[in-house]
């Protein structure tokens, strides 16, 4: 199961709103809203286990 790195919301396989890849790490979020905020601010989102391996 993913977290969206944002909001902290658990996605189950396909229920993400949108995908975003950083680094060669692919996050997943709930909502366009959620995306927008990690593409403004990435490195405050980012912790140890909140990319995904899909």
């Amino acid at each position: 199961m993913d977290q969206d790195p944002v909001c902290g919301m658990k996605l189950r396989p396909g229920q993400e709103a949108a995908s975003i890849t950083y680094q060669d790490h692919t996050y997943h979020f709930c909502s366009s809203d959620c995306k927008r905020e990690f593409e403004r601010h990435p490195k405050q989102y980012i912790t140890a286990g909140a990319a995904s391996s899909r």
